[in-house]
């Protein structure tokens, strides 16, 4: 439903009516009144109700003027349709190869004023990112509806980027852009109080029987706890 604005441009008082209306249309004046009289200068709304239809149409209201001409205000009549909304960025940030899912809550709303069949397009999906369930049918006004998004940190390291269309009704009408990045687990052994790779530690010369110590700092640049140990790998005196 929808206000209409009347008034009264003219020198003299003026007796308004409602004329015929479109079957789907009803009209009235404030307290419900279907004739009202404006007096020069003066304005009134019109409250106008109409009833969906399945087809778009052109249709006009008619407001009758006694001993005048009426007056007709054209309207236009959409179509129902399905206006279903989804977030459209997904970032699941820097997640270690573990194996670990990471799970993403989309959901869909339908601001329109007809149901939709909706599906998403997997053409481009890869193995470790996936939607459940990748399609069904939303009810109108409002209606919502869950979907799981996975992304699971056993891919090829590196970084993720897909866009994933939601289809409503047959047409393309929303992308969900889904990104994210898998990395290793690793450390680096630095020099002390410095950012310097340590490839090799110089002991120099010493006397037998006797010790020198190296001292290094290990850093963990991943956001996840990790564990180590260190193993001999060659052993050599002389």
């Amino acid at each position: 439903d929808f206000e209409l604005s009347i008034q009264n441009i003219s020198g003299k008082s003026q007796t308004i009516s409602c004329g015929p209306l479109p079957a789907n249309a009803t009209a009235f004046f404030p307290d419900d009144k279907d004739i009202i009289r404006l007096a020069p200068g003066m304005s009134t709304k019109v409250q106008v109700i109409i009833e969906t239809t399945a087809k778009a149409a052109e249709e006009q209201l008619q407001f009758d003027i006694v001993n005048c001409k009426p007056f007709f205000v054209p309207i236009s009549i959409q179509e129902p349709h399905a206006d279903v909304h989804v977030q459209d960025e997904i970032n699941f940030g820097e997640v270690i190869e573990d194996g670990e899912v990471h799970t993403h809550q989309l959901r869909l709303t339908n601001l329109g004023d007809a149901a939709g069949k909706w599906c998403f397009d997997l053409g481009s999906i890869p193995a470790h990112v996936k939607l459940t369930p990748v399609s069904g049918t939303i009810q109108a006004n409002g209606d919502e509806q869950q979907v799981r998004l996975d992304f699971a940190a056993n891919g090829t390291p590196g970084e993720t980027t897909v866009d994933i269309p939601l289809v409503v009704n047959g047409q393309p009408t929303r992308v969900v852009h889904v990104q994210g990045k898998v990395i290793r687990q690793s450390l680096q052994l630095l020099a002390v109080g410095t950012s310097q790779p340590l490839d090799f530690a110089d002991v120099g010369q010493f006397y037998y029987g006797t010790s020198r110590v190296v001292k290094a700092t290990i850093f963990n640049d991943r956001p996840c706890e990790t564990h180590y140990f260190f193993e001999t790998v060659a052993s050599k005196v002389g």
